[in-house]
């Protein structure tokens, strides 16, 4: 299930961002933030906000504006929300200048609206039929895209928490192994709490580790190419 949004920031100097306008449903679906929120970037930086709502619309207010400051977002960029359901919280994916250059895997792009409409980006609830990345021109693909996991054959195979928040694999969501012959397993992420704090883990590894005669207790590496969704075993 994908959770997100993107909304635009019309002018970098107000004190405010104008919210969807079906965030008000989110809170009642979704369980969205309606008072106060937590927004935290991909290299761990944190801004606390308040939420208010006028008027029937809702408003990122109190330290919107010092998280732009800080960020040095420009007046016209979109911003990109993946709302973290485990911790409450908003994770800052990117910012764009150009809403067709944002990756899609965060949320749904709803085309044929008016992109000066507070409303043209919408959540998807729904695993099927996703939309596929928006490619970005002219920018070529960055290592950053490739990161290294190692597993251990057990009962769990867990992600370590900060690896998994940093890369976006602390939601369940589904993922494809793929080995070097391109044979390929169906996995997932699971997410588990214990005493309050979220764990997680892949789950559906079985027919994985049978096919490659895995050991148990053995450690296998692998490398998850984020912008594919896919797990690479060689």
């Amino acid at each position: 299930m994908v959770y997100g949004f993107a909304a635009r920031v019309h002018n970098k100097d107000r004190k405010s961002l104008k919210l969807p306008a079906l965030y008000g449903d989110w809170i009642k679906t979704f369980n969205y933030p309606d008072k106060n929120a937590v927004i935290r970037t991909v290299d761990g930086l944190i801004f606390k906000v308040k939420i208010i709502k006028i008027a029937g619309d809702y408003f990122l207010y109190n330290g919107w504006l010092d998280m732009v400051t800080s960020l040095k977002l420009p007046s016209s960029a979109w911003v990109v929300f993946q709302y973290e359901e485990a911790l409450s919280s908003f994770r800052l994916i990117y910012f764009y200048q150009d809403i067709n250059l944002a990756s899609s895997e965060y949320f749904y792009y709803q085309p044929g609206n008016p992109w000066d409409r507070d409303n043209c980006m919408v959540i998807d609830i729904s695993d099927d039929d996703l939309p596929n990345p928006i490619p970005v021109v002219g920018v070529e693909e960055s290592t950053d895209d490739e990161v290294p996991v190692v597993f251990r054959v057990d009962n769990h195979y867990r992600l370590k928490k900060k690896w998994a928040q940093l890369h976006g694999l602390d939601r369940k969501r589904d993922l494809i192994i793929k080995d070097s012959a391109g044979l390929t397993w169906d996995v997932s992420i699971g997410v588990e709490h214990s005493e309050g704090y979220p764990r997680y883990n892949v789950t559906g590894m079985k027919n994985f580790v049978r096919d490659k005669q895995l050991v148990k207790g053995s450690e296998f590496h692998m490398v998850y190419v984020k912008s594919k969704g896919i797990l690479i075993y060689r």
